[in-house]
């Protein structure tokens, strides 16, 4: 009796072990996990030897600045005492070290224009002579006979002689049918009945798309390497030594470096909020823009309004069109801004909110934009990584992420479509090869 209830014990023991064993087998991934297997494998290619560190930052918490609300009361206490808590204004800080890098690319040019005197000095020109302004003759002066026979001679044709030649001949050549694209009569069926099965249509029995037929990492590998091919047309990044103006009254304080504490919850004075947390890197496409007084903007994909908040703080655009596909972001986004500024104000006149599909929005009456920001949808690397509530790697969204690259490129050509010049700057979000802000 003792022997068969130590057997029994044991079995319950190996099958309670087995279950374990098998049930942590079959635990399906998170979406978060299956967002970091992605980038391993898609991020680890691009970034070779620097992926260690660019993942490092992904799973770190995010860096968070605020902007004090210019249009709050108590804007002058907001601002001493966050800078109680550490802070320190970044817009003062990156002043001043562009006023560093004027002077010091101010010294580096006196001290070139300095050695190329010098230098000019010391080298002889072909007369034996010590001359800065030596000036090469041309060999052969023409006379007025050849000038005028050289302004009247004739533009050369558009095409070689030889090409020309060649689409001659091709006129001349017969061209003959190809027996296997002729559908040849059937004595047995009767006219109509021909007809009417050249016109039938046939449904398909099923569908298979991209996703089915090829894996994921495939799919964009293809994107990729449609973007860096050769006969693709490119885009020519041409560097610019110019700095970045920042707005005088865009107040933004954050903590020190390597510093991730978290801002205070904002207060409420008047019935505005009297300063708004975001990602650090959210600011960048905003700067980048280059606001100037009187510009019309348009914020294409605006929701949930941090960085259409921080173009209304500069005061600079006459004119503000915050736009979202989403009924549920575009309420958040008319919330957020009647919290910031004031009924009445000036900000609020310039601002216009609407919700239409941005490959859709047609330009108003006030015409083209000066200014055109993309905040594109996109993967959306270190929300991928950290929330998994509505993750854009959930199985259910797999079509979506397929088709964010084309949603991506239809919604720059529509803004570009919508700007009102050809200056374009495109920025990288977050390192990522799809997101792009104009």
């Amino acid at each position: 009796m003792n022997y068969c209830y130590t057997r029994s014990k044991l079995l319950c023991r190996s099958s309670k072990h087995l279950i374990q064993r098998y049930s942590q087998r079959a635990k399906k991934k998170t979406a978060c996990e299956l967002a970091l297997e992605y980038f391993d494998v898609s991020y680890g290619n691009i970034y070779g030897k620097e992926w260690p560190s660019v993942r490092l930052g992904l799973l770190s918490e995010p860096k968070f600045v605020s902007i004090i609300n210019n249009q709050c009361p108590n804007f002058q206490q907001t601002l001493r005492k966050l800078q109680n808590l550490g802070c320190y204004d970044v817009g003062a800080h990156y002043r001043k070290n562009c006023a560093d890098v004027m002077a010091a690319r101010q010294s580096s040019r006196l001290a070139q224009a300095h050695e190329q005197d010098k230098n000019d000095d010391d080298s002889p020109d072909v007369t034996g002579t010590h001359s800065n302004h030596s000036l090469r003759k041309p060999i052969r002066e023409l006379s007025d006979d050849e000038l005028g026979e050289l302004v009247n001679t004739p533009a050369p044709p558009t095409y070689p002689k030889e090409f020309r030649d060649l689409s001659g001949n091709f006129e001349s050549v017969p061209c003959k049918p190809t027996s296997d694209r002729l559908i040849l009569p059937q004595p047995h069926i009767s006219i109509d009945m021909q007809i009417q099965a050249l016109q039938e249509f046939m449904p398909s029995t099923g569908l298979k798309g991209l996703a089915e037929l090829t894996d994921e990492s495939e799919i964009f590998d293809r994107y990729r390497a449609a973007f860096e091919a050769d006969d693709t047309p490119s885009i020519n990044v041409e560097k610019s030594n110019t700095l970045i103006h920042w707005p005088e009254l865009l107040t933004v304080l954050a903590f020190p470096r390597l510093d991730i504490s978290r801002f205070p919850k904002p207060g409420y004075v008047s019935g505005l909020t009297d300063h708004y947390p975001l990602d650090g890197g959210s600011l960048l496409p905003v700067l980048l823009l280059d606001l100037q007084a009187g510009d019309s903007v348009l914020d294409l994909c605006a929701a949930p309004g941090g960085k259409s908040m921080a173009i209304l703080q500069t005061t600079l655009p006459e004119r503000l069109h915050s736009n979202d596909k989403s009924s549920a972001r575009v309420l958040r986004l008319k919330t957020s801004m009647k919290q910031y500024f004031p009924e009445g104000s000036r900000a609020l006149q310039s601002l216009q909110i609407t919700q239409v599909d941005g490959t859709e929005l047609e330009l108003g009456a006030e015409g083209p934009y000066d200014r055109v920001l993309v905040d594109a949808p996109c993967l959306g690397d270190r929300y991928a990584l950290h929330d998994a509530d509505n993750n854009i790697f959930e199985k259910s969204r797999r079509q979506e992420r397929l088709a964010m690259p084309e949603v991506q490129a239809d919604l720059l050509v529509r803004a570009l479509q919508l700007a009102s010049h050809q200056l374009v700057r495109l920025w990288l979000n977050e390192g990522e090869p799809y997101g792009w802000y104009v």
